[in-house]
């Protein structure tokens, strides 16, 4: 029979990961807007173009980090749901096997 405990560990450290890679992500939107809201003093003259050009690209890719942190975070919140569900489920099927124990004896 496997260990329920050491599935459980897994699917806790899985639930982290996707958590740790989320918050990933969000630093990745933190330093995108960074480079967003920077040189706005700049007169970029001929270089303006280009310069409104790397921005699209800037915003674009903070999007999609948005969007990947908010995906990432769904992830982790299901399979921390996942456990404390087979965890609540495992602690009755405890009491229900220490109630029945003590009711033959």
């Amino acid at each position: 029979m496997p260990d329920f405990s050491a599935d459980l560990n897994r699917l806790v450290f899985s639930a982290d990961a996707w958590g740790y890679g989320s918050n990933n992500l969000h630093e990745g939107v933190v330093e995108a807007e960074e480079i967003e809201f920077s040189n706005k003093e700049v007169v970029w003259a001929v270089f303006q173009d280009s310069w409104d050009a790397n921005l699209k690209a800037v915003r674009y890719t903070k999007e999609r980090l948005k969007e990947g942190a908010i995906e990432l975070q769904a992830m982790s919140d299901a399979l921390n749901h996942v456990v404390k569900v087979l965890m609540e489920q495992d602690e009755n099927f405890a009491r229900v096997l220490i109630k029945s124990s003590v009711a033959d004896l």
